[in-house]
């Protein structure tokens, strides 16, 4: 009987298929934050090897900042249909309009919005002054 290895990458995936299902079976309303970027990539692969040949039982979570090249939205949504899979997609903008996030005062990248803890105000803490 030959002994059954794996490598630390294949440890690795295979450890993270198992969290996959496991956050699967165990949360009510799981979700897949989906960026379009390499990692996000990588994490929709797993879970395709994770739930295939079912569906992916968790939709994918995307958030538009309005910085995304017109490839990366097209990319996004091939993607999210080649998978069968839900795609909601959220804005920062709709953050803001909402109370959800604002602006970080003197920043000028809208990534690195302020998001309130829960139960206090929207009103942005003040930032210490860059050097």
């Amino acid at each position: 009987m030959s002994s059954y290895h794996l490598d630390h990458l294949q440890y690795l995936e295979t450890e993270a298929i198992h969290i996959m299902r496991e956050v699967a079976a165990e949360f009510e309303r799981p979700a897949i934050l989906f960026s379009g970027g390499k990692d996000s990539i990588c994490i929709l692969r797993l879970a395709e090897k994770a739930f295939r040949p079912s569906d992916i039982p968790m939709p994918f979570l995307n958030v538009e900042t309005g910085h995304e090249f017109p490839e990366l939205i097209e990319f996004r949504d091939r993607r999210a249909k080649q998978l069968g899979a839900k795609l909601i997609v959220r804005t920062v903008d709709e953050a803001f309009a909402k109370g959800l996030a604002t602006p970080t005062p003197g920043q000028i990248s809208r990534n690195q919005p302020s998001v309130p803890k829960s139960g206090t105000s929207t009103t942005p803490a003040s930032t210490p002054a860059r050097t």
